[in-house]
């Protein structure tokens, strides 16, 4: 029976210090999460999170923005190139053509004599240069409505260089967008308050 009945106090006495054990580790994270929070709500703690917000606001942004600014500038170079590459194969078309024009005209000058013999190559070539001209303006205006669609919706600067410290994007551009963002949040609340109170002070 003794035995039983020390058995029965040390399970109360080991339950007894468990739960005052819990009820102490209970009352250390209380006390951590008070003075995280008085941290926190100072001064010192208030500007320590603006600086890791600019931070990660820095890396976020040029996480989500180099890749697309990328993929613009890789698009405008590429379709650079494939329009000069259709101008030349228009010019490489012409200069093949007059050629072919003057090799045809050297033998019927061999052959033939008269005042027609160079009307007929004047107006064909005329004719290949006016072809010629509409097609290159026809290149320049796509490439320059490209252009225009990558200034004007997709941010493009002019700036081809992949390079991380020409991107818009880079760094340094999305860390001071994240400062930028930061201090132009204001409470509208606050600003309403100001507005009238200068427009009292005027009258």
């Amino acid at each position: 029976m003794k035995r039983l009945d020390r058995e029965v106090a040390r399970k109360m006495f080991d339950g007894e210090r468990r739960r005052e054990r819990h009820r102490r580790q209970r009352q250390r994270v209380v006390a951590c999460c008070k003075q995280l929070a008085a941290f926190l709500f100072s001064h010192v703690g208030l500007a320590s999170m603006v600086v890791a917000y600019s931070i990660m606001g820095g890396f976020l942004f040029r996480a989500l923005e180099a890749p697309f600014e990328d993929r613009v500038k890789l698009k405008v170079v590429n379709f650079r190139g494939r329009m000069a590459n259709d101008i030349w194969r228009l010019a490489s078309d012409m200069a093949d053509v007059h050629v072919r024009q003057a090799r045809v005209g050297l033998r019927r000058q061999g052959t033939r004599t008269g005042s027609r013999q160079g009307a007929a190559p004047t107006l064909a070539a005329d004719a290949e240069r006016q072809n010629f001209t509409t097609r290159v303006v026809d290149i320049l205006r796509s490439f320059q409505d490209e252009v225009r669609n990558a200034v004007k919706d997709q941010g493009w600067d002019g700036n081809d260089d992949t390079d991380e410290s020409q991107l818009q994007w880079s760094f340094a551009g999305a860390l001071l967008y994240a400062v930028t963002v930061i201090t132009t949040i204001g409470m509208p609340f606050l600003c309403d308050s100001i507005s009238h109170l200068h427009f009292h002070l005027y009258m």
